[in-house]
């Protein structure tokens, strides 16, 4: 089975667990609308959100598939020997981060929103909803483990439904606020740890049928481990680097109009459409592959992988930014606009969404060009370029403040995601690890010219307020259509231009 296989499928669970998110959006902007109190149990979440991606998902993963990958080729007691050190090492550095935080919550809660003035009522429902939501990061760091150790044996179908736990809690908890049931607040923040704890046991379901249960052990000093640790730590230091961005962005947006930080969260929500769909289902299967193809010295195979995602990112990335962009405010009325989501909070939303949605493409090719160093195991390439991205997003954030107010957030994400791609495939091409072939620069170009057609669906469409006297099925109606047209016009116009893409899938 190729890579389009696997991806596909991988897709299609990843699109149930955005539509849930959506639907979970929804219910938040029809219950809350964009004020205050959203923005503060979205700070609580964001927070363990933001160490989930350093230490469990994010350089963790980075580390632990190429190094598990070795383990393939090897006795199956050296491998148990290794997982259960890495199992000890993740549980007990995630339980002692977890229990600091609940004894000082104040520090996270300063560094995440220096806006929120110390002794306020937001700064301390900041600190009491974290305390609720943080012991989520001990239990996601186990499922990350869980969902890499299946990765690595091409098993993606449950790590990329285990979202949806998340999503189904979050929407329950929501109704029953609706219904006057829960508090508004406390019952959102007490939904978090308890989905956390659902998606522990559905991926250990998983993992027990492909390996034997992990178990505590006093001898974690394992070769392997060792060399996970190392790289996780480089690799902890280019995703702090990377995510501090989201520091930065949450303090400047505390310090700016109620409602901005439910701005450019929606506005990130709805660009994550095509990134968790489809980039993130690229991503689950490349790193596994590439980890393959490396251990076994197989470079052919390793550059036609590389191939295929960065054209897949291409194909998908292209025409999904440019479709935020057009049907920006059809989109946002349709999803959010209802209950206490005003017109103007939708004015705000759009503003941040198309500038953030020119850079879905970019993210999408700095996490393929990434693979390729992490699965050859070098984190500290990724570092160095996500460290200059930083330092360009902070300045262009801090600089468009008096021009685009919260919009200047959701545009340095953009330039800075770009800078990265030309960083990265620098340090690619100088080191001879791969190079773009004048074909897939044709098949870029090409990929430009058939997203235009998506453009002349936007003049059958209603425009600006009109959406607003339509009722949510019509709303609905219209925007699947554009969706289903849109797509059309694209796949026809690229299928009448290239045919290239299939082969190199068939070759993957």
């Amino acid at each position: 089975m190729n890579l389009l296989n696997y991806a596909s499928k991988v897709s299609a669970m990843n699109m149930i667990s955005r539509v849930t998110g959506f639907v979970r959006d929804a219910i938040f902007a029809i219950t809350f609308g964009a004020q205050q109190e959203l923005d503060v149990f979205l700070l609580a979440f964001k927070i363990p959100n933001f160490l989930r991606r350093i230490f469990a998902e994010g350089a963790f993963g980075q580390a632990f598939i190429p190094v598990l990958a070795e383990y393939t080729l090897k006795e199956e007691k050296e491998q148990q020997a290794f997982l259960d050190a890495i199992f000890t090492i993740l549980s007990l550095a995630v339980s002692i981060l977890t229990v600091l935080v609940l004894y000082y919550p104040q520090i996270l809660v300063r560094a995440f929103a220096s806006g929120y003035e110390v002794g306020s009522e937001r700064y301390d429902l900041a600190i009491e909803l974290m305390c609720y939501t943080f012991p989520y990061l001990a239990m996601i760091a186990i499922t990350s483990f869980f969902s890499a150790a299946l990765q690595t044996k091409k098993r993606f179908m449950l790590p990329a439904l285990c979202p949806v736990v998340l999503n189904v809690m979050l929407i329950g908890a929501a109704y029953l606020i609706g219904r006057k049931v829960l508090n508004p607040l406390y019952g959102l923040a007490w939904s978090v740890p308890i989905a956390g704890l659902l998606q522990v046991l559905i991926l250990w379901y998983g993992y027990s049928r492909e390996y034997k249960a992990p178990k505590f052990t006093t001898s974690i000093q394992d070769k392997g481990a060792t060399k996970v640790i190392g790289l996780m730590a480089v690799g902890t230091y280019g995703l702090t680097i990377g995510l501090m961005s989201d520091v930065v962005d949450n303090s400047i947006l505390s310090q700016l109009a109620p409602g901005s930080v439910s701005w450019v969260y929606l506005a990130n929500r709805l660009c994550f459409l095509p990134l968790g769909v489809f980039g993130m289902s690229i991503i689950a299967v490349l790193g596994p592959a590439l980890s393959i193809s490396y251990q076994s010295q197989d470079h052919k195979r390793f550059i036609k992988q590389l191939d295929w995602a960065v054209l897949s990112a291409g194909i998908l990335g292209i025409p999904s930014a440019l479709g935020l962009v057009i049907f920006a405010e059809p989109i946002v009325i349709t999803l959010f606009k209802h209950g206490k989501f005003t017109y103007y909070d939708v004015t705000m939303t759009v503003r941040s969404l198309k500038w953030m949605a020119l850079g879905v493409p970019a993210f999408m090719w700095v996490k393929v060009l990434s693979s390729a160093f992490f699965t050859r195991q070098d984190t500290k390439t990724p570092a160095y370029c996500a460290s200059i991205g930083l330092v360009v997003n902070i300045i262009c954030a801090l600089t468009g403040i008096a021009y685009l107010q919260h919009a200047s957030v959701a545009l340095a994400s953009t330039i800075s995601y770009y800078l990265q791609v030309v960083l990265l495939y620098t340090a690619l091409h100088y080191k001879k690890i791969y190079q773009l072939r004048p074909s897939i620069l044709k098949d870029f170009a090409k990929m430009v010219l058939a997203s235009v057609s998506v453009v002349t669906v936007s003049f059958f469409m209603p425009v600006g307020q009109a959406w607003i006297g339509f009722t949510l099925s019509v709303r609905l109606m219209y925007l699947a259509s554009a969706v289903l047209m849109s797509s059309l016009c694209y796949c026809a116009t690229l299928y009448g231009l290239s045919m290239r893409f299939s082969r190199v899938t068939a070759q993957t």
